[in-house]
């Protein structure tokens, strides 16, 4: 990833992207063009904010576009068990 970046080999698409949401409209949003940063976009629906983002108007947010499919506290991933990879034979 390092090499794309040091190398802008994905620079001419960036700058398209940019130009689309720039000039817009937006494909399967409500929403002309892009007016500021960040534009939050969910589901064809924009998070409308003030001057600070809230975490927990964005967490409203999220559970009102994506419904069941946001879960705002993530299943966290398992710790392997303490005896993992321990002996089952016993120690003379």
């Amino acid at each position: 990833m390092r090499t794309c970046v040091q190398n802008v080999r994905f620079r001419s698409w960036v700058q398209s992207a940019t130009t689309r949401a720039l000039s817009g409209p937006l494909p399967g949003v409500n929403l002309p063009s892009i007016k500021q940063t960040p534009t939050i976009l969910v589901n064809g629906k924009q998070f409308v904010y003030g001057r600070n983002l809230d975490a927990q108007d964005f967490t409203a947010f999220m559970q009102e576009v994506a419904g069941d499919e946001f879960s705002p506290s993530p299943t966290p991933t398992p710790s392997p068990s303490g005896s993992a990879g321990a002996s089952s034979s016993p120690t003379p």
